[in-house]
């Protein structure tokens, strides 16, 4: 009886050990599915990066084109604290917006009406996260090939797309499709999802547009939308 004792205690310990998770404020505002993130369903992304190896940055916008599914006057994205948003905007007017750690809670001077499509503009820059162990570990890698070229991946499966551009990062939103332009230094390319539309050559950049054929899975797309960089 005593051994019998001694085990169920055992499991019993072991168990609550398990589930016993302290979960963090930042963790609940990741995970949870809150009436700031529930009030639109994303359609579409479009996304516009600047990549610079030479001082391991990033800078671009991101539209997000969604459709309202409850009326409302504030809603929340997501990018991480590392990464600067210098400018949210709407049909060109600029939109107030606050920080809780990686969530950003947007403002509307006016309601976003139910069943009505619209879009936003988040205009951002920063030096994002780097990888410690890749793919692994999320993040950005710089690195030089061989020949000594710059070679830049970035690798975001569990850590989520909101490391590098902002977006609605949560499983439970797949936009039905997302437009990558990329400029990358002359002499580079960008390596991304999708069909390429077109390319130009500038002075100091090639730029590079990508879209998606079909829809997709934005957990997926986080992966596989690498920006490798390479002569």
């Amino acid at each position: 009886m005593k051994l019998f004792l001694k085990t169920a205690c055992i499991v019993f310990l072991t168990v609550n050990a398990l589930y016993a998770q302290n979960f963090t404020h930042a963790d609940s505002l990741r995970g949870t599915l809150s009436s700031f993130r529930s009030c639109y369903d994303v359609t579409f992304y479009d996304l516009n990066l600047k990549v610079t190896p030479s001082n391991q940055s990033i800078s671009g916008s991101n539209t997000i084109h969604f459709t309202a599914t409850q009326t409302f006057r504030k809603m929340q994205v997501d990018l991480f604290a590392g990464m600067e948003i210098t400018r949210i905007s709407q049909n060109g007017k600029q939109l107030n917006y606050f920080r809780d750690g990686d969530a950003v809670f947007i403002n509307f001077e006016k309601p976003q009406i139910s069943g009505k499509k619209y879009a936003i503009r988040i205009d951002y820059r920063g030096k994002p996260t780097i990888a410690k162990n890749p793919p692994w570990d999320g993040g950005f890698t710089w690195r030089k090939d061989r020949d000594n070229k710059d070679w830049v991946t970035v690798s975001c499966e569990g850590i989520g797309a909101s490391l590098w551009w902002p977006n609605k990062d949560h499983l439970s939103d797949e936009p039905d499709s997302m437009k990558i332009t990329c400029s990358v230094p002359k002499g580079l390319i960008c390596v991304a999802n999708g069909n390429l539309r077109h390319q130009k050559d500038f002075t100091e950049t090639k730029e590079k547009k990508k879209k998606p054929r079909y829809g997709y899975r934005k957990r997926f797309h986080a992966i596989r939308m690498v920006c490798k960089l390479s002569y």
